[in-house]
């Protein structure tokens, strides 16, 4: 399968820059991009489904140019953070309706297909108004993949979505990406640590670590300490040190600290990806 090059990508809204001379080379599978609201995902997001065109850089796919948007939108499938759809009509009409707009041929077999593909065929007859949170997500991402696009957009995948929900839709976008590239953009990193082979960190335009899940946590290798302390005591720690999270046990609490030194009583602990990514983004502020 091709891989999907972007290369210098910059994009202006008058004197602001969202995006900063963007290179990333994404392979069939799971891509994640993350970083904070403001970064520039949701520009290049809306580039790569030629919503908008770059200022400058160049997207190809193979021998597909983005300045072909009209071909290229028969690549692409686009599940956007709100996806929504008028509530009266049946989820199966719903998606005959965009599989006409879309040019899709066999229209009820491949309605079928997808349907069966996103586990909702018992529910296809349901009015879109009747269904779940995750259900509604399901929907936008059956009419994603109508048409058997080669690259697959989805914003912020499990906004809005219950914990079991998330974890279905986690294995869901996982199987889509055996066959296609899947790019997912969110803010929480437990979205692209259970499914993404690669990850893209960007920050006010600038794509500022790439690689994997592993290679991202490694950034905060040996900075990441576990202490245990009082309910007291822990107000003060919290003063002092960059705590990432804390878990109360009984009149005790235990606490993640992110730090170059190590807190008095606490002992180095493995860095998780949201740990990489919150000292690259504690970095980054630093040097901003």
């Amino acid at each position: 399968m091709d891989v999907l090059r972007i290369s210098g990508l910059v994009k202006d809204y008058g004197k602001q820059r969202a995006l900063n001379h963007v290179d990333l080379v994404i392979e069939p599978g799971m891509f994640g991009l993350l970083g904070p609201n403001g970064a520039g995902k949701t520009t290049l997001m809306r580039i790569l489904t030629t919503l908008i065109t770059p200022t400058e850089g160049t997207v190809q796919y193979g021998d597909l140019n983005w300045k072909d948007a009209s071909s290229v939108r028969k690549i692409i499938g686009y599940l956007p953070q709100k996806f929504s759809v008028y509530k009266q009509i049946r989820v199966d009409e719903a998606l005959k309706h965009i599989a006409v707009l879309k040019g899709v041929e066999k229209i009820e077999n491949t309605v079928q297909s997808v349907l069966d593909k996103v586990n909702l065929t018992e529910h296809a007859r349901k009015k879109i108004g009747q269904l779940s949170g995750g259900m509604l997500r399901r929907v936008g991402i059956a009419q994603a993949i109508l048409g058997n696009p080669k690259i697959i957009v989805v914003d912020e995948p499990t906004a809005g979505l219950d914990p079991e929900e998330r974890i279905r839709f986690r294995k869901l976008l996982r199987s889509l990406g055996k066959d296609s590239i899947v790019i997912i953009s969110t803010h929480i990193v437990e979205d692209i640590e259970t499914t993404c082979q690669k990850v893209a960190i960007l920050h006010t335009g600038n794509v500022i670590k790439e690689g994997s899940a592993e290679e991202i946590a490694r950034a905060a290798e040996g900075k990441v300490w576990e202490t245990t302390v009082s309910q007291d005591e822990f107000y003060d720690l919290a003063d002092e040190w960059e705590v990432l999270s804390s878990y109360k046990r009984e009149d005790r609490v235990e606490a993640r600290i992110l730090s170059d030194v190590p807190p008095p009583d606490a002992k180095p602990v493995a860095a998780t990806l949201e740990d990489g990514y919150l000292y690259l983004m504690k970095s980054r502020e630093k040097v901003t």
